[in-house]
């Protein structure tokens, strides 16, 4: 079985799952009765761990590799969500920003209105939020850094 070949891989390459991917890329596979993702059943193979998965989860290694058909066990890893969620900031594969599907705003846009003198007078985040057709709220979680934290 291709599990088998994946645990016995010495490549420093990706190795990627050539069968099912489920919603968000990740390979799947049926196991014991139930889907599960690959990298779980591999590493769970590998180091005989069966953690918690509502604390820890199988992760690309930051730096190493951001593919997520990727099943070599030198490129995964088990990670708390919130190591695997900072690997995802490092190696910019998150979706913060302009990498959020839903966003209108880039990070340069954001610098300028955080620039904008405007931003301080009355009326003054109405006319930004016209400018860049975005909403006022929007323009003020800007100003405040209640969105778009990551943006110096």
């Amino acid at each position: 079985a291709f599990i088998d070949v994946a645990i016995e891989c010495d490549s420093d390459e990706c190795l990627e799952w050539p069968y099912a991917a489920d919603g968000k890329g990740y390979g799947v596979v049926q196991y014991e009765g139930r889907q599960w993702r690959a990298t779980r059943l591999i590493l769970e193979r590998i180091t005989g761990q069966r953690p918690d998965p509502k604390l820890i989860e199988a992760a690309h290694a930051p730096g190493i590799c951001h593919n997520t058909r990727c099943v070599n066990p030198r490129h995964i890893r088990w990670a708390t969500k919130s190591e695997n969620s900072a690997d995802r900031i490092l190696d910019q594969t998150d979706n913060r920003g302009h990498r959020n599907h839903s966003a209108i705003l880039n990070e340069s846009q954001v610098r300028l209105i955080r620039a904008d003198p405007r931003l301080d007078e009355r009326g003054g985040a109405s006319a930004i939020a016209s400018d860049y057709g975005v909403t006022r709220s929007a323009i003020v979680s800007i100003k405040f850094r209640q969105s778009w934290k990551h943006v110096a």
